[in-house]
């Protein structure tokens, strides 16, 4: 019995193999593949480029970078030729459709209206901070140009918008030069060069250590990074409006102010005022890919790469040396944070330099009758919405005290001062039952807040610069 064998055969020490003691970082090569929600915004943005014309939006190789490349090849292998562009499908994280009433199209209300997060200005205005009373709360937005237009010396605070979105200059030195923001244009610039240098000094290092996996990795990805500064040379997705082909809108001049309302989830309205072109361009938006052969190159350029960046990610990684897979994932969380960088420098450009329109707050009104009032004659004239369908959207009762507000609030705000309280009291009360007490303390009370609105009412032709919202 001592002799017997176990069948496994002879074990011999040198064949054992000693557990590695080197650090490896492998579980986390998913956080280059992980869904990000801002690596979505700024594929979209290196796609549109919003504001081509003044700065140009680079793109970052952030964490989940190398996840929308991947998802744009599968959506071409996938789609049939007659479908729409998956590069538009993509830019749709840029954009959000939200629902309005509005007066534009003569009085035609449309339910919907695309609004761009990389109008950074616009979606601060949105996010406005709600006051005590958020439900009353008006914020005015004037809309000279939705795609903006860089702002000359000397008409910051006051541009007005000319046919075809130029602005009127003023007189004085060097007012019809155009703000030039090369610092920070400059500063976007170093951004998107320093993604480059960090890739291109990683693929030296595994080449110099001689770690293939390593070397693969940050060669693919300096490939793609090379590629998306390709992309933000050449505008590829456009709205319609602003296209050069055959599927260009066209929207015929009129001058005639219009109305957009949105309601926002978080309590307050937006009302967009401004000429009815400006405002049904901006209702009829959509977009369409820009083809080129150029185009299709560093479109398709673009894409490969980034599927190999993804599928490196993780083949590369998980044979890459731990110190490498740190300098890696280093790389990753630098460009993430480069990407917010971007974000702040292209804010301060935006609102400095780019000029879409102007906006004024009206908050703090414990009563809904006092908010309209005072948007309509306590504000200068740019904001002013005497004439806004308050009825017609809904936001009134259909009663004879507010139909007769609404019908008398342009009449006091093109004759300020000329009626006295008494006959303001007997224009409300205009086919109202005053037997009833509720009927007289809300005429009385409507009468002190048009009082206290013309008291208060901003100089006439006054301009509030672009400055962010309260």
């Amino acid at each position: 019995m001592s002799n017997i064998a176990l069948p496994l055969g002879s074990i011999d020490k040198a064949n054992l193999q000693s557990t590695s003691t080197q650090i490896s970082f492998d579980p986390l090569a998913l956080l280059a593949i992980l869904p990000y929600d801002r690596a979505n915004l700024s594929t979209a943005r290196l796609y549109n480029q919003h504001d081509a014309a003044v700065f140009r939006w680079p793109h970052t190789m952030m964490i989940g970078g190398a996840i929308p490349p991947f998802k744009l090849l599968v959506a071409h292998l996938l789609s049939r030729q007659q479908s729409v562009h998956p590069a538009v499908d993509m830019y749709q994280a840029d954009t959000e459709r939200v629902e309005v009433k509005s007066t534009v199209s003569d009085g035609g209300y449309f339910g919907g209206l695309h609004l761009m997060h990389s109008n950074i200005w616009l979606s601060d205005i949105l996010s406005f901070k709600p006051s005590r009373y958020p439900t009353n709360d008006i914020m005015v937005v004037y809309m000279d140009n939705i795609h903006g237009y860089r702002i000359k010396h000397g008409d910051h605070g006051a541009a007005k918008a000319e046919k075809g979105g130029k602005a009127v200059a003023r007189t004085g030195n060097g007012a019809n030069e155009a703000i030039n923001p090369w610092l920070e244009c400059l500063f976007l610039n170093l951004i998107s060069g320093a993604t480059l240098v960090l890739l291109a000094t990683g693929l030296v290092f595994s080449i110099l250590l001689g770690d293939m996996w390593s070397a693969s990795l940050f060669g693919v990805y300096f490939l793609h990074a090379t590629a998306s500064v390709a992309v933000s040379r050449v505008r590829m997705v456009c709205s319609k409006d602003q296209s050069q082909g055959a599927d260009a809108v066209h929207v015929r001049e009129d001058d005639t102010i219009r109305y957009i309302l949105y309601q926002r989830p978080e309590g307050g309205k937006v009302v967009f005022k401004g000429r009815q072109d400006t405002l049904e361009t901006w209702r009829r938006m959509a977009w369409t890919f820009q083809r080129s052969t150029l185009k299709n190159i560093i479109h398709w350029s673009w894409m490969i790469t980034g599927s190999f960046s993804a599928a490196a990610s993780v083949t590369c990684m998980v044979n890459m040396r731990g110190y490498l897979q740190l300098a890696y994932l280093g790389a990753l969380t630098i460009s993430s944070l480069l990407e917010l960088m971007v974000t702040v420098i292209v804010r301060h450009i935006q609102y400095n330099v780019i000029h879409y329109g102007n906006a004024d707050l009206v908050d703090s009104n414990d009563k809904w009758s006092k908010a309209v009032i005072r948007s309509a004659l306590e504000v200068d004239d740019t904001y002013s919405l005497e004439h806004c369908p308050w009825v017609d959207f809904g936001l009134f009762p259909k009663l004879p005290v507010w139909e007769n507000l609404s019908n008398l609030l342009p009449s006091l705000r093109e004759n300020p001062g000329g009626l006295d309280k008494a006959e303001i009291v007997l224009r409300l009360s205009n086919g109202v039952d005053m037997r009833l007490r509720k009927n007289t303390a809300l005429v009385s009370r409507m009468a002190d807040e048009i009082e206290a609105a013309q008291q208060t009412r901003a100089p006439a032709g006054a301009q509030s610069p672009p400055s962010p919202p309260k």
